[in-house]
C-alpha cells in the first residue's frame, strides 16, 4: 500500500477543522501526562507552561 501526502493549502476549508482536532489531541495528551484532573479547569496555556513546551504537533504536520 502506498502512502501519500497532502498540503494544508490544498485541503478544502470544511476539512480544516481536523487541524483543530490535532491541537485538541496534543492538549489531551499533555493533560494526561501531567495528571491534571478535569475538575481542575486549567487553561491550555497553563498546561503548555507546566509541560514546558510549545504547540508542536500541528506545526510538525504543516512542515511535512
Amino acid at each position: 500500500m502506498e502512502s501519500g501526502s497532502w498540503h494544508i493549502q490544498s485541503v478544502p476549508k470544511k476539512s480544516r477543522s481536523s487541524f483543530t482536532s490535532l491541537d485538541a489531541f496534543e492538549m489531551k495528551g499533555l493533560i494526561k501526562i501531567l495528571w491534571v484532573s478535569w475538575t481542575a479547569k486549567k487553561t491550555n496555556e497553563w498546561v503548555l507552561n507546566k509541560a514546558g513546551v510549545k504547540r508542536e504537533l500541528l506545526d510538525t504536520v504543516k512542515a511535512s
